[in-house]
């Protein structure tokens, strides 16, 4: 008979620690410990290096919002300054066009720090991404995609203005119903660089329906309903707005870019 001699790496007193429950926890935590260590160094690096990728972003961020107030400003003279628009005077105009809201457009001037006049489905998102200064994200390229957004709309030489007679959010009412939603008015295109008002359009929009997707709970029902209203008057909207562009001003595109969580 033969008999197999013991681990010589692994001494009795030293198999039998292992074998402790208590030997085991400590390994576990110290274990624990290590792996938390790791990923506290980890997330710190990766902070840095977001803040350090932001930082010429946020920059530029804060520069375009001190753009915003004057730029705005120049197109609020404009429309206080009066002038009849000539009746094909968009004709010719290309490119993209911003909408904003006449009161946004005031309080954006006069420099107001945080406007809510009206729905804010009114105005495009770059005035938005102003008015709100919302930070878009903890991804660098929604930041990229902000600062382009409103770059481009600061750069254009004409911004379509909506002086509404009627407006108001959309609102559930009942089981499947809503009331509200309904814009009228008009849409003045006005051109700073030129100096002139270029064009009036009217604009007419009402939402017919909203889709709601049905939700477990009354109170989560009811927060998904609203925001189904709304994107139905918001839809509505800017498909008016678009039509009434092709309409009188086929060369102008509006400028909505993608929805701010609205």
């Amino acid at each position: 008979m033969t008999r197999e001699s013991p681990d010589p790496d692994v001494s009795p007193s030293r198999g039998s620690w292992l074998r402790n429950p208590g030997s085991i926890v400590v390994l576990l935590v110290l274990g624990l410990l290590a792996t938390c260590a790791i990923s506290s160094v980890h997330g710190r690096i990766q902070r840095r290096a977001l803040e350090q990728a932001l930082a010429p972003l946020d920059a530029e961020w804060s520069a375009l919002r001190q753009q915003a107030g004057p730029r705005l400003a120049s197109f609020a003279a404009l429309l206080g300054a009066g002038g009849a628009p000539r009746e094909d005077g968009c004709v010719g105009l290309t490119g993209a066009v911003s909408v904003i809201h006449g009161p946004m457009l005031s309080e954006l001037a006069a420099g107001t720090s945080a406007p809510r006049p009206g729905p804010l489905w009114l105005s495009s998102d770059a005035w938005l991404y102003v008015a709100l200064a919302r930070t878009p994200g903890p991804e660098i390229e929604a930041y990229r995609r902000r600062n382009a957004v409103v770059r481009a709309a600061l750069d254009q030489p004409c911004i379509g203005v909506l002086d509404a007679e009627q407006a108001a959010n959309a609102r559930p009412v009942g089981a499947q119903q809503f009331a509200g939603g309904e814009v009228s008015g008009r849409l003045r295109i006005v051109c700073v660089d030129e100096a002139r008002i270029a064009c009036e359009i009217a604009i007419e929009s009402g939402p017919n329906f909203a889709v709601s997707v049905v939700q477990r709970t009354s109170r989560v029902q009811a927060g998904a309903d609203a925001s189904a209203v709304e994107e139905a008057a918001s839809g509505a909207y800017w498909k008016a707005v678009e039509a009434a562009l092709a309409g009188r001003a086929g060369g102008l595109r509006v400028e909505r870019a993608p929805a701010l969580a609205r």
